[in-house]
C-alpha cells in the first residue's frame, strides 16, 4: 500500500484515531514529564463482558478477532509512548468465546531500554480493570477508565525507619507492609487539552500539502509486523525476539 500510494502520488493516512484518547493523553503525560521517576513497567488493559460482537469480528478471513480491533490501537500507542526497539515478545491468546478467532489476548513487551509492558484485551470480564497502571522507581500511577480517573503515588522517603511487620495470611512480612503516610504523597493525575478534530484536521492539512502527517504509514507498518510477530509467538508458545 506504501509503494503504490507513492507510485500514485496519494497520501495514504492510516487511521490510528485512538492517540486522541484522553487517558492514552494522561498517561504518556505522566511518562514524558517523569513524574514517576525512572519507568519500569506499563500495562494497558481493556476488557469487556460480551464477547465478540456477531460481525466481521468473528470471521478470520476478514480480519476479525481482538488484536486486529482494539490490539493494534493498544499496542500502537505504547509503541509511541515507550522510545526505542523491542527486544523480544510473547504473546497468548484466549478463545473463550470464539473458537475462528481470538477474543482477547496478553502480550508481554521488552525493550531495551529496560521497561516491560503487558498488554491485556478481553471479552469475557465481567468485572473492569484499569486502563493503565505505570510504575516507576519514584511512583506509580493508575489511570483507571476512558475518562482517566485515578491518581499517583510517590514516595517521598524511600528508607523508613523501624517497618512493623504486618499478618499476612499464615505469616508475618515486612516487605509487603503498607507504607505510612510520611513516606508517600498523593497526586492528582495531570490534566491534557484534547482536539477531538486534530487527527481529521491534520489528513485534509497533508492532503493540501500544508502540514506533516501525524499518523505515518511506516508507524502503522511496525505495529502490523508486531502483531504478526505476537500471533507467531501464540502458536509457537514460545518468546521471540523482535527488532534485534
Amino acid at each position: 500500500v506504501m509503494a503504490a500510494a507513492k507510485a500514485a502520488g496519494k497520501v495514504f493516512y492510516p487511521r490510528q484515531n485512538r492517540r486522541w484518547d484522553y487517558d492514552y493523553l494522561v498517561a504518556k503525560k505522566v511518562m514524558d514529564d517523569g513524574m514517576l521517576g525512572q519507568v519500569f513497567s506499563v500495562e494497558t488493559t481493556l476488557v469487556g463482558s460480551r464477547g465478540i460482537p456477531g460481525d466481521w469480528r468473528k470471521v478470520k478471513a476478514c480480519g476479525g478477532g481482538m488484536m486486529l480491533d482494539w490490539g493494534v490501537h493498544l499496542l500502537d500507542r505504547l509503541l509511541m509512548m515507550i522510545p526505542g526497539k523491542i527486544t523480544s515478545v510473547y504473546c497468548k491468546c484466549s478463545h473463550v468465546t470464539c473458537e475462528e478467532c481470538d477474543d482477547g489476548f496478553r502480550a508481554w513487551l521488552n525493550f531495551e531500554n529496560g521497561i516491560t509492558a503487558h498488554v491485556l484485551v478481553s471479552t469475557c470480564n465481567f468485572i473492569d480493570t484499569p486502563h493503565w497502571y505505570i510504575a516507576g522507581k519514584s511512583g506509580t500511577a493508575i489511570v483507571e477508565d476512558f475518562n482517566a480517573n485515578g491518581r499517583i503515588v510517590r514516595v517521598t522517603n524511600w528508607d523508613e525507619g523501624n517497618v512493623k511487620p504486618i499478618q499476612a495470611g499464615e505469616g508475618l512480612t515486612k516487605t509487603m507492609a503498607p507504607r505510612d503516610g510520611g513516606s508517600t504523597e498523593e497526586l492528582a493525575l495531570p490534566q491534557v487539552v484534547v482536539d477531538r478534530n486534530a487527527l481529521y484536521v491534520n489528513l485534509v492539512d497533508t492532503i493540501l500539502g500544508t502540514a506533516e502527517q501525524l499518523v505515518k504509514p511506516e508507524e502503522a507498518l511496525r505495529c502490523l509486523r508486531l502483531m504478526e510477530k505476537l500471533f507467531e509467538s501464540d502458536e509457537k508458545n514460545a518468546v521471540l525476539p523482535f527488532e534485534q
